[in-house]
């Protein structure tokens, strides 16, 4: 039986411990165990994220920990389309918009 002995992983943050979050993602799956996986077989985890950040992250909110981690990887976010950002709630309403969402919300919303 092949050793899984190398991790890909795609994160959405990485803090200053190397603690990985998936904050903008839908799921995570199955990240966790198979970074756990190359680690029992003495192998390297890589994680690709949009960004760093100098907050530590929650240990609740840390998906992978840091201990796991050997190699961080920032790459520019691309564009997201609206069924990326239904998935994920991570969209953001400016606030001088706030007040004219409750109309958009009413108007999309009426059935014919």
């Amino acid at each position: 039986m092949p050793k899984i002995n190398v991790a890909l992983i795609k994160g959405t943050a990485a803090d200053r411990k190397g603690n990985i979050t998936f904050d903008d993602m839908f799921m995570s799956g199955d990240a966790l165990s198979i970074c756990q996986a190359v680690k029992a077989n003495r192998g390297k985890v890589i994680v690709q994220v949009d960004r760093l950040v100098d907050t530590p992250s929650r240990p609740r909110n840390a998906i992978i920990p840091g201990c796991l981690v050997d190699a961080i990887v920032v790459a520019e976010p691309e564009a997201r389309n609206e069924a990326y950002t239904a998935l994920t709630g991570s969209f953001e309403i400016p606030y001088e918009e706030w007040n004219t969402w409750s109309e958009r919300l009413d108007s999309v919303s009426v059935k014919p």
